[in-house]
């Protein structure tokens, strides 16, 4: 199932003159179509996971900046892609000398945990 095979059916679709002859090579392109489609699609989904490890890779190293602006928004980050195998070092950074890395590793557990990042009332 290539598209070669699919061009090659195509120029059989124009000449074939019997009904029965098209219907099968219809189908035929069909099913052609469809795998490519498939193939397409799980491709993207592969090149989709890649960037996203490679994104989750470079937000775990801004971890350690001295800026606590580049730490938070990292924290941010690996929370909105849902990173729970991160959670151990997220959970650490509880105790980051900076109040905003606190509580953006705070929301960051909690959305990692609960699927919800919103503090809890009265608990900061």
């Amino acid at each position: 199932m290539s598209r070669d095979a699919g061009q090659e059916l195509v120029q059989c679709l124009g000449a074939a003159a019997d009904t029965n002859v098209r219907g099968a090579i219809q189908q035929q392109l069909s099913q052609i179509r469809g795998y490519l489609e498939e193939a397409e699609y799980w491709a993207g989904k592969e090149k989709q996971r890649a960037t996203q490890e490679n994104a989750i890779a470079e937000l775990v190293e801004m971890l350690d900046d001295a800026d606590p602006k580049i730490r938070v928004a990292a924290l941010d980050g690996l929370a909105s892609f849902g990173a729970k195998e991160h959670l151990p070092r997220i959970i650490r950074m509880l105790n980051d000398e900076s109040n905003q890395v606190q509580r953006a590793a705070k929301s960051a557990v909690l959305l990692l945990q609960n699927g919800n990042s919103s503090l809890e009332e009265g608990d900061e």
